[in-house]
């Protein structure tokens, strides 16, 4: 039943309930490597990691270096066409507070 109410009352885009659900989705997955883009093509930023939800914010790391930590409600997040990873984007405060745009790609696990 749920499932269904959830289908015919999605979130708004960019509403913190819209965000914390992209942000849960994300978080269910392992990482494969992470990516951003650069003047040459997207640069491989971390190989490996995960993302995490604590405290009202997101955050990515890879190899116990965190890469990417955002507030949630300030996190634009979407998955990619295919489903293989998603697009994050927010002020970083791990980087003075700068506007950035990260790729994150799944490890695929066959089920």
């Amino acid at each position: 039943m749920s499932n269904l109410f959830n289908r015919l009352f999605k979130p708004k885009e960019g509403s913190l309930r819209f965000n914390e659900q992209m942000a849960e989705k994300i978080c269910s997955h392992p990482l494969k490597y992470i990516t951003e883009p650069s003047e040459n093509g997207d640069t491989v930023i971390g190989k490996g990691g995960i993302c995490w939800l604590k405290d009202g914010e997101f955050s990515v790391c890879s190899d116990e270096k965190t890469l990417f930590r955002t507030d949630l409600e300030d996190l634009k997040a979407y998955e990619l066409m295919s489903l293989e990873g998603a697009v994050c984007e927010g002020p970083d405060k791990e980087n003075g507070n700068k506007n950035r745009c990260i790729t994150v790609f799944y490890k695929y696990y066959r089920k």
